[in-house]
């Protein structure tokens, strides 16, 4: 959160936290309406920032919308730190949108047949016309 703002950790970070995935990202996807730059490096450290972010250890991933787009956070505390993350129906939301980010399609649809009762279906609906035609059509 740190690296810029608005932020939340969003996509296949996002799913694992809600306990919608049991596969474990290697990187911290980040939903931002900023551009983040990013220093410029030589070397093994170069192809690592074409995927992301490195900053210690980890490895952030972010990924660019509109501000009309940056919706369905909620917040939550990590350790000592208040962090930003998606909800469950935006998490999945963005799953059929970029699937690439949540693992894959068949993941996405995994979370949504094994967690459905515990989804509101409406905020679903509600973030899907939200974002655009395509993702309900997907949705349906």
């Amino acid at each position: 959160m740190a690296l810029t703002e608005p932020a939340a950790v969003s996509h296949w970070s996002a799913l694992h936290y809600h306990g919608l995935t049991e596969q474990a990202p290697r990187k911290i996807f980040v939903l931002t309406t900023t551009d983040v730059s990013v220093p410029r490096v030589r070397g093994a450290l170069a192809r690592q920032v074409h995927d992301g972010y490195p900053v210690g250890d980890m490895v952030y991933r972010f990924i660019q919308v509109k501000p009309a787009r940056f919706f369905g956070t909620e917040q939550i505390w990590v350790g000592e730190a208040r962090v930003s993350i998606t909800d469950p129906e935006r998490t999945l939301i963005d799953g059929l949108a970029m699937p690439w980010h949540c693992g894959d399609f068949a993941e996405v649809l995994h979370a949504f047949e094994s967690h459905s009762v515990h989804l509101k279906v409406e905020r679903i609906v509600e973030y899907a016309l939200k974002l655009d035609a395509a993702i309900a059509k997907r949705l349906g």
